[in-house]
């Protein structure tokens, strides 16, 4: 096989794993929607890691002496591949804009990873139009944007560096054909739309102006011109725009709003009594008013108010509030996304790439991955030591040092050697110290006089079970001789070591009393 044919495979092989990772980041973001937000079960089963050995598979073959079988391999990778998009993409008819708009506003502005694999993930699946063009354009916005904290506003990135961004997301489509002509003039009525919400001082002028639902007009017009870097930046600063301006507006009217609909709504039973019988015309505005305010209410709690939201509710004010003068105030909580849940999709695809698939130490793998991602980096271990972030989670120096080192690897991937292997070994013994302490002090604390659940017995047995299995690790560690030469290596295995024992024999006594006794 040529040079120029291994090229053309290796680049297949880059594009098939990007392609594996925009779907697989997808997958972790709809675990957490369908759990967190939308109450529900996953409604799909997809085997990514047998996905991902078939692909690793293809590139070792690339430059073996069975080179030529590379080809079919990807071509198998390529189509178990778009089956899963194709399930994941299903899934994501439940996936309002609106649900993931709350989900992104949650995660933290730093981790713009997640945002560029699901964005890759819509383009990689075609799905490019109607509902899912809303999404890609609240994505894309966010991609582009920063906060500024002294202006309490939103300014667009710098417009080199943004290009560049937009270039590499969109190179997975096929470019557009469409005459430069077509790209100049959509420019050119973006960035009138944009220059005309500038200029509007109230929110009665930006709903009589109709400026918003031009500039949606003027993106649905573009359709595939909007997947043009050069259009797509047009796009972003009149989306960043309106939103800024939209936010000031409604900052400035939103008491106004709660004031009026407290005193209308105050006289509900006034208006029903004293124009019911004579103006039902009034009644069924009425009605009307009560559905907008609790469409306002419902938007304000997920903080998702939009503009024609606002707009229903002022129009159905103004047409009964000529006659009242008093209304009700509403109290709507915001609702969140908990830290905990935040912090495990921010760092499950780090977890997954350095350990694999590991449900049974994940989430202590998770609690390690955000303490050492969240920390200083200049600190040595022994400084970091001492911090609360590890104090609380009882690393050695040695094992915080591990986690530094597999999690500025590249990729957040441990290369593969017997160094990495050893500190891939003092991590999981670690996290299963902390499983192991967990669950005694779980079963240690139920009354002798009450059964302890099976449940929790089963899952005793299995952390006992892979204490064992870590604990022979150590030993072919400690008897291999490349080691054995290291004296502080040496004294580092058998302490992790001597710990995990030590946390062992304890949950063991406490599970051998509760077993046989239950």
């Amino acid at each position: 096989m040529s040079v120029a044919e291994i090229g053309q495979l290796h680049s297949r092989y880059v594009r098939l794993s990007d392609k594996f990772k925009a779907g697989w980041t997808y997958h972790q973001f709809a675990s957490g929607v369908f759990k967190n937000l939308l109450k529900k079960d996953l409604p799909y089963e997809i085997d990514f890691q047998s996905i991902y050995d078939d692909i690793k598979r293809s590139c070792d073959v690339i430059q073996s002496a069975a080179s030529t079988s590379a080809g079919p391999m990807m071509d198998r990778c390529d189509t178990r591949l778009d089956a899963a998009l194709a399930e994941l993409l299903q899934a994501d008819e439940a996936v309002s804009p609106s649900v993931l708009r709350r989900f992104f506003e949650g995660l933290r502005r730093q981790d713009e990873k997640i945002l560029f694999n699901v964005i890759k993930f819509y383009l990689y699946a075609g799905a490019i139009e109607g509902g899912y063009r809303d999404k890609l354009d609240f994505l894309l916005t966010r991609v582009g944007e920063d906060f500024v904290e002294e202006r309490g506003e939103y300014s667009p990135k710098d417009t080199l560096e943004l290009r560049k961004q937009f270039q590499s997301l969109l190179s997975v489509r096929a470019p557009s054909s469409r005459s430069q002509d077509e790209i100049i003039r959509f420019i050119r009525d973006l960035r009138q739309v944009r220059e005309a919400i500038q200029k509007v001082a109230t929110f009665e002028d930006l709903t009589k102006a109709n400026l918003l639902n031009r500039a949606r007009e003027v993106k649905e017009e573009l359709g595939e011109l909007y997947y043009h870097p050069d259009v797509l930046l047009a796009i972003v600063e009149c989306n960043i725009t309106a939103k800024n301006k939209f936010a000031k507006l409604y900052q400035e009217e939103e008491a106004r709003i709660l004031d009026d609909s407290r005193r209308l709504l105050e006289n509900e039973e006034k208006i029903s009594r004293g124009f019911g019988e004579a103006n039902p015309d009034l009644l069924e505005e009425m009605q009307r008013f009560k559905e907008a305010k609790q469409e306002f209410d419902d938007s304000r709690a997920r903080q998702n108010v939009k503009h024609a939201v606002i707009s229903r509710l002022k129009a159905s004010m103004n047409n009964i509030l000529a006659e009242l003068d008093r209304g009700l105030e509403s109290a709507a909580e915001v609702e969140s996304i908990s830290s905990d849940f935040l912090m495990e999709v921010q760092h499950d695809d780090t977890v997954h790439r350095i350990f694999g698939d590991d449900p049974m130490l994940h989430s202590h793998l998770v609690s390690m991955i955000a303490a050492v991602e969240t920390s200083d980096p200049a600190l040595d271990p022994e400084q970091l030591a001492g911090d609360l972030r590890f104090a609380k989670l009882r690393l050695e120096p040695w094992e915080i040092g591990a986690l530094q080192q597999v999690a500025s690897s590249s990729g957040g991937r441990a290369a593969d050697s017997d160094e990495d292997d050893m500190q891939i070994l003092f991590l999981r013994a670690a996290a299963l110290r902390m499983r192991i302490d967990d669950e005694a002090q779980v079963l240690a604390s139920i009354p002798r006089s009450a059964h302890a659940p099976r449940s929790l017995l089963d899952a005793v047995k299995a952390s006992l079970d892979r204490a064992k299995e870590l604990d022979q690790s150590f030993k072919n560690a400690l008897q291999d001789g490349l080691r054995l030469s290291n004296s502080k290596t040496l004294h580092r295995l058998y302490r992790s070591r001597l710990r995990l024992l030590r946390g062992f024999s304890g949950l063991w006594l406490i599970y051998d009393l509760r077993a046989s006794g239950d």
